[in-house]
């Protein structure tokens, strides 16, 4: 249940620039909160940006009234942040009980996050469904009833626990990039205290001979949000390929490789800067046997008639890729950016936001994917980004608040899967899932 009494938050800072903490010139920084006991749940950062339990924090913050007591360990700048961040907790709901974080840190413990981002239609909500089984899972649930398109799918794998995230659709007219953005942010600051981040799903759909502006943007985002040396974590994921004639199937074969042809998907296979090479995204595609495309892939694994062999393709995917990891993830770019002080809004993943497509491009410079303006002739003008939205006072407060709302209902989900010592799901968890649910289309107010 979430609380408005007494609260204890913990905070792993890193080392700062020093700067006037009343200049407001911290407003846009985001720390990344783990919420507990400070002294059961202090965490630290691990080399992959998120926090590990049963270790030393340099700040809690203690509130029994309307402002907290923080208790300095770290520099002023981020005192004030995270103060300012507390306040607006304060101002809406309130923290969550220790006895909820304990909870939550039970069941959620070691579970693996995949974001999974891609436009509206590409089949992403088909693809969650059947990786993790889970009934009545349909596109367009919220995890804030009516504004923003959110599915959160947990599933368990090979006795490993996984957390689906499926974002709401970048380059959308219908909705504001930068809020979505910033949702998703949200709910990276909430469970990223208690589940590592292991990787990106980027569903493409049925490959075109060329990406719509929407594809351009969300690769670009991808690339910036992640950085050069994550990108070996994001998996592009294409599919329907059980729904085409033999010669249409010949065709979007075709379209298929002049599609691997662009500069920006060969950018993102074969990443490098002036520097170093590093290791590319890796391309699946769904609906054929072993996720690899050949001509002689038709007719491809049907939905209905192969749902098991599709379902297990899926599950190897997961596998190979994320719980065989050979390599600990690297740090999310745009973590890095926040740990410099770098404001929300001007993280180069915003600028991708920001910026129109067609005279933008992203480089690989010094470690980093950033930003630059295509330069045609001495004649174009700056780069124009597009204005900052006004923001709500409340507006991360109420986010988080949401997220962590959730984050108990899921680690409920987990309990009950755990209870019944079965992975199989959609039967024995149905009622834990149910609330989900029903929270997600705001039928529901208890778990």
């Amino acid at each position: 249940m979430i609380a408005t009494a007494k609260e204890v938050i913990t905070h792993a800072t890193a080392t700062r620039p020093q700067s006037d903490p009343n200049d407001g010139s911290d407003m846009n920084y985001l720390p990344a909160i783990g919420i507990g006991n400070s002294s059961e749940f202090c965490r630290k950062y691990r080399d992959d940006g998120l926090l590990e339990a049963g270790q030393p924090s340099n700040m809690s913050v203690h509130s029994t009234e309307s402002t907290p007591e923080i208790v300095e360990e770290a520099p002023r700048a981020w005192t004030w942040a995270f103060k300012k961040l507390i306040n607006l907790v304060s101002e809406t709901k309130g923290a969550a009980t220790d006895e909820v974080v304990k909870f939550v840190m039970k069941h959620l413990a070691g579970t693996k996050l995949i974001f999974v981002v891609g436009k509206t239609g590409t089949g992403k909500t088909t693809i969650l469904a059947e990786l993790t089984g889970l009934e009545g899972l349909n596109p367009g649930e919220t995890v804030d009833a009516g504004t923003k398109e959110y599915s959160v799918c947990p599933a368990i794998i090979d006795d490993e626990q996984y957390l689906f995230i499926d974002t709401a659709g970048f380059g959308d007219p219908k909705r504001n990039d930068l809020d979505i953005f910033r949702d998703t942010i949200s709910s990276l600051m909430t469970f990223g205290p208690f589940v590592q981040v292991v990787g990106v799903l980027f569903v493409i759909g049925c490959p075109g001979t060329r990406l719509e502006q929407q594809d351009v943007k969300t690769l670009r985002w991808v690339q910036c949000f992640c950085g050069p040396a994550f990108l070996r974590n994001v998996t592009f994921v294409t599919g329907s390929w059980d729904s085409h004639s033999k010669s249409a199937f010949k065709q979007a074969y075709t379209r298929m490789q002049s599609l691997l042809e662009n500069e920006i998907i060969k950018q993102a296979l074969k990443p490098s800067d002036s520097k170093r090479r590093y290791h590319g995204v890796y391309i699946y595609h769904h609906g054929v046997t072993g996720g690899v495309l050949t001509p002689d892939a038709f007719p491809g694994l049907d939905l209905i008639e192969n749902a098991e062999e599709r379902k297990e393709e899926l599950r190897k995917l997961i596998r190979r890729r994320y719980s065989e990891l050979r390599f600990k993830p690297a740090k999310l770019q745009f973590k890095q950016e926040v740990e410099n002080r770098i404001p929300f809004f001007l993280t180069e993943a915003a600028k991708v936001l920001r910026a129109p497509v067609d005279s933008t491009t992203v480089q690989f410079m010094d470690g980093k994917c950033v930003l630059r303006q295509v330069i045609e002739s001495h004649d174009v003008p700056p780069l124009d980004f597009e204005q900052v939205p006004d923001q709500e006072p409340t507006g991360w407060a109420q986010g988080i608040q949401n997220w962590f709302e959730l984050a108990r209902r899921v680690s409920s989900y987990f309990q009950e899967a755990r209870q019944k010592e079965s992975t199989s799901f959609g039967s024995g968890v149905q009622h834990a899932w149910n609330n989900i649910r029903a929270w997600w289309s705001g039928e529901s107010d208890e778990a």
